[in-house]
């Protein structure tokens, strides 16, 4: 995995992807219950989202999600687009709000609307099983 860092900024990426075992045989993209993430802006230029293990999403199995967001920021806000989805805290909100998303095969970022570049991306390798 790559990941390259441009200083002053709050925008990141991950890739939501369906499936494949090594072999190429499409796994079930359908979890039993929705995967966990936690997002979080603040308190001052920090910004993350994270699985439940508390690692840093890089790539997910298209899906269902449920995703948890706390804002503690006064100035910035948490903003998650991609393919089918477009949800934001406000950017003078502060509080915890929770989003039950479906994740389709895709790129997603997440930022503060307040800073436009991306502060680091993160790439899906090729050939990723």
């Amino acid at each position: 995995m790559s990941w390259r860092a441009l200083i002053g900024t709050s925008v990141a990426c991950f890739t939501a992807a369906t499936g494949l075992s090594a072999a190429g045989v499409a796994a079930d993209a359908h979890r039993a219950a929705p995967l966990k993430l936690f997002g979080a802006v603040g308190p001052g230029l920090k910004i993350s989202l994270r699985e439940e293990s508390a690692a840093r999403v890089s790539a997910i199995d298209a899906g269902a999600v449920t995703l948890k967001v706390t804002d503690r920021s006064r100035t910035d806000n948490f903003h998650l687009a991609g393919t089918g989805v477009n949800k934001a805290t406000g950017v003078r909100f502060r509080g915890t709000v929770t989003w039950k998303l479906t994740l389709q095969a895709g790129r997603y970022t997440y930022r503060s609307d307040r800073h436009k570049a991306p502060a680091w991306q993160l790439h899906r390798p090729a050939g990723r099983a």
